[in-house]
């Protein structure tokens, strides 16, 4: 008997030991999702704390207008979309951090569209209109 209580014991030791390992180095579990949306006329922005699902807005652009996207992605699995129905103008899977440009070729109503699975950072679309850059 005194084998088994002891076999138990170390058990539980090393269970212990290994969840405040998990604590200490920040590890979460099933954590809440948190997105911040800032939508206006010519923004939208993301700001992603353990986000799990998709976030989208549309956009009619002019051909001629540009998307200024800039990524801040700090860990887990984001994607990034932008189409115009059918037509997918951008795909990124874990896209690099910084900005980027995507330039608009056909007047339409463009989807921006990010899913992510435990994604932690923030992504923001700017849209640059053709006609504010001829002023």
């Amino acid at each position: 008997m005194k084998t088994g209580w002891r076999i138990a014991l170390y058990a539980l030791a090393a269970v212990l030991v290994v969840m405040g390992m998990l604590v200490l180095t920040g590890v979460r579990g099933p954590g809440k999702s948190d997105v911040t949306v800032t939508r206006e006329d010519d923004l939208y922005s993301l700001g992603m704390s353990y986000m799990s699902g998709e976030q989208s807005a549309t956009y009619t652009l002019a051909a001629g207008d540009a998307i200024e996207v800039t990524v801040v992605q700090i860990s887990g699995d984001l994607r990034l979309r932008i189409a115009c129905g059918e037509d997918v103008i951008y795909e990124g899977h874990n896209p690099e951090m910084g900005d980027f440009r995507v330039n608009i070729l056909k007047d339409g109503e463009y989807t921006i569209t990010a899913s992510g699975r435990r994604a932690d950072g923030s992504v923001s679309f700017e849209m640059i209109r053709a006609e504010a850059k001829e002023e």
